[in-house]
């Protein structure tokens, strides 16, 4: 868990899941996101952003904890990071984030494979962010100005 934020403290238990708050991944807001609360249990989808929790506007657009992470040998350079998007859809060329723990970087997505059943979408981004790209790390990109 990442530190408390001075602008919202995590609630005492979750409205949206039975897990205890210890249970879940906080990010407090920072230059990268609004900041989120996010439970790790698995196949649990609780979701909270601060601005949500703060009245505060949201700048994320687009998401997706990622589910799956793999490599092709013939392509060396590409890690194929799949996941089911919420919010507006992704694009070949788009900006994102891959947050983990307290560590994110900024991507581009190179290419995009949409599967309608069960909804689930793989992006393609660089193998230098093999450490923070594993499962239960978070892609979003920020609304577009």
């Amino acid at each position: 868990m990442s530190e408390p934020s001075p602008e919202w403290t995590p609630p005492g238990s979750c409205d949206q899941c039975p897990h205890p708050i210890p249970a879940h991944m906080l990010w407090k807001p920072d230059e990268v996101c609004g900041g989120w609360m996010h439970c790790c249990v698995a196949d649990c989808q609780c979701w909270h952003d601060w601005p949500q929790l703060t009245g505060a506007p949201t700048n994320i657009e687009s998401r997706m904890i990622v589910e799956r992470v793999d490599r092709l040998s013939s392509r060396p350079g590409w890690l194929f990071v799949s996941g089911v998007v919420e919010g507006e859809p992704l694009y070949v060329g788009d900006t994102v984030f891959v947050q983990h723990g307290n560590k994110a970087r900024s991507a581009t997505v190179r290419t995009i494979e949409i599967h309608t059943l069960p909804g689930k979408t793989i992006i393609v981004l660089d193998t230098d962010l093999e450490d923070l790209a594993v499962e239960g790390a978070i892609v979003s990109r920020r609304a577009r100005r």
